[in-house]
């Protein structure tokens, strides 16, 4: 039976990335250990292609951020 406490817990743990859930903690709970199982079944290429294609795609946001800073602080009159 879940208490307040139990809930409480739940709520306030952090989310555990794959290579964190890989490391298998003591304390995962039911739920991460199923992630954990869905994890281990994606082939290596397939996270590496997923990787690859999530880190291109982190890079252009962070072109676009950049450029959005530009045009921001031009409007706002900055010298840069």
């Amino acid at each position: 039976m879940n208490t307040t406490a139990d809930i409480e817990e739940t709520k306030l743990r952090r989310y555990r990335s794959a290579a964190e859930l890989e490391k298998e903690p003591e304390d995962m709970t039911d739920d991460e250990k199923e992630r954990l199982i869905r994890i281990r079944e994606i082939p290596s290429i397939v996270k590496m292609i997923l990787q690859n294609e999530a880190d291109r795609i982190t890079e252009e946001v962070i072109g676009l951020e950049k450029r959005r800073d530009a045009l921001i602080d031009y409007l706002n009159g900055e010298k840069k």
